[in-house]
């Protein structure tokens, strides 16, 4: 290997080993990016998650004290049917208007806390919907810049090279001449 040859593949080397390091720091620097978007990602997840295991929670409570209240109502229904005397007894039609009275009323309260339920999914489902969309748009932003970087990367690397090849060669012919 001659010495102009030894010289600019150490030169070459050189340049190589610098645009390597960038390369690798951009690199790390989008994994690093991936990971915080995939674990922000996985946190939002789990905070639905966690939203809904507490709303079950609460119709699960909800749906306990009005089994409790209903076994309640017709303990005292019972005992009050005790006490009323034979004369007194109350007609089949009324006890179906009061049962189908009490009915609706269970169905009046449950209303706003179903539709409160179903409204708070929806949230929680576009709230994930718009963070996914939000990372993919921002990767594939990123993926096409990175097109853009590589080149641009691959570009200034060989001007680096072509630079220094030709600022060699010419501290060679001014060696030459004697100067």
């Amino acid at each position: 290997m001659t010495k102009e040859t030894l010289e600019t593949s150490t030169t070459n080397q050189f340049v190589d080993t610098l645009w390597n390091q960038f390369e690798m720091t951009l690199n790390r620097a989008e994994n690093l990016r991936e990971r915080q978007e995939d674990v922000y990602l996985q946190t939002v997840r789990q905070t639905i998650a966690f939203n809904r295991n507490v709303r079950d929670t609460f119709i699960n409570l909800y749906q306990t004290t009005k089994q409790r209240n209903t076994t309640i109502v017709k303990g005292v229904s019972e005992d009050l049917k005790s006490r009323v005397e034979e004369s007194q007894t109350v007609s089949p039609v009324i006890k179906e208007q009061i049962r189908e009275a009490s009915n609706r009323i269970e169905q009046m309260t449950e209303a706003p806390i179903r539709i409160t339920v179903n409204y708070l999914d929806r949230i929680d489902q576009s709230i994930e919907a718009v963070n996914e969309n939000l990372i993919r748009a921002a990767r594939e932003r990123r993926n096409t810049w990175k097109n853009v970087t590589t080149g641009y990367v691959q570009a200034a690397r060989d001007n680096q090279k072509n630079a220094l090849a030709r600022y060699e060669e010419s501290v060679r012919v001014l060696g030459k001449r004697g100067l």
